[in-house]
């Protein structure tokens, strides 16, 4: 599973760059993720940081006995780009930082790449003080040329004012 990460690795240690190299995997919220809970099989981040991602068109059914399960097993859940389910309230995002999810917010988004009304929720997150992390989820480099568009933005000047987030040193 780590083969790529040791690759880099090396190459990072022969260029003397002592950068900070970590993996980890992003899990879709289904009934097979559920039942692999408590099988150490995922992989994690920093401070046993899971990532998980919901379904687009509709909320899990039982997420809050998901997030049970996982913080019962020592993980920290960060849910990737809430901003894209449309179907979740600034109410719902309160309930779950409140029980200890993390938000990872995706750059892209505060400028509008996915939707206008993603952009809204987004900032609506920013101004809200929930975002924990940042992520990129870059595909191409297209995707990566725009991000330098992200990082001119207000609202990202924001989240970095929050003092908030768990990777500001991106």
């Amino acid at each position: 599973i780590n083969l790529g990460k040791k690759k880099v690795q090396k190459k990072l240690q022969e260029l003397n760059n002592d950068i900070l190299l970590e993996s980890a995997s992003e899990y879709y919220v289904d009934f097979e993720f559920q039942n692999e809970i408590g099988e150490n099989k995922f992989l994690v981040f920093g401070a046993k940081y899971i990532l998980i991602e919901f379904p687009f068109m509709e909320a899990p059914k039982n997420i809050d006995d998901i997030i049970f399960q996982l913080q019962l097993q020592g993980y920290n859940v960060v849910l990737a780009h809430p901003e894209r389910y449309l179907y979740y309230t600034l109410k719902d995002y309160k309930k779950l930082t409140d029980k200890g999810v993390l938000l990872q917010l995706n750059l892209l988004s505060i400028i509008g790449y996915y939707s206008p009304e993603v952009k809204k929720q987004a900032q609506k997150l920013i101004e809200e003080n929930l975002v924990s992390f940042v992520g990129t989820d870059c595909h191409n480099m297209s995707q990566a040329e725009l991000l330098k568009k992200c990082f001119t933005n207000s609202f990202w000047h924001q989240l970095l004012k929050s003092e908030k987030l768990l990777n500001s040193t991106l």
